[in-house]
């Protein structure tokens, strides 16, 4: 090697503070050093996105179907639940609703008819107590589903999992 080669770069100088490709490994950090670097920004990020739906759904009582819908963890799923029957053609017994929520059978049949009366589920018309999310509900979960995408969109999360995962990939592969 030349003494030109062997020089770091001076500060201000091109390429200042880059590395040269015969010492990179020489003072790169431990691989689980970086694996839990990048662990913790993702979280970091998730947290913090997190944080902003919780504070949307507390905020979010603007009408009867969010004051509903985001009054309790169960609820707020049960909206899911309807809505994912709906998109993929796919209504759910009560039983089947009760085993997704982890709650009895009792209290998804109340839940159930308290979304009938109020017109957020719809039994099936092809099978008899099968249920499914109405229009109007599902217009509500779409406008939920727009404010998320933001949420992700604004947020680091995406770029956070994404460097955890290509290193992780990389990793694997070496």
């Amino acid at each position: 090697m030349t003494d030109k080669e062997n020089k770091p770069h001076q500060e201000g100088a091109p390429n200042a503070g880059v590395m040269q490709a015969h010492d990179d490994w020489a003072t790169a950090p431990p691989m689980e050093a970086v694996e839990t670097t990048l662990f913790k920004a993702y979280a970091k990020e998730l947290f913090i996105r997190e944080m902003t739906v919780f504070k949307y759904r507390q905020t979010r009582m603007n009408n009867k179907i969010q004051r509903y819908f985001n009054s309790t963890p169960t609820r707020n799923a049960l909206a899911r639940v309807l809505c994912l029957a709906t998109y993929v053609n796919q209504p759910y017994t009560k039983t089947e609703i009760s085993e997704q929520l982890g709650v009895s059978r009792q209290a998804v049949h109340d839940l159930i008819e308290e979304c009938i009366a109020a017109g957020w589920a719809e039994e099936c018309e092809c099978c008899q107590k099968h249920y499914k999310a109405s229009p109007t509900l599902i217009e509500a979960g779409e406008d939920y589903a727009r404010f998320n995408f933001g949420t992700v969109t604004d947020s680091g999360v995406v770029d956070a999992y994404q460097a955890l995962a290509s290193f992780q990939k990389l990793r694997q592969a070496s």
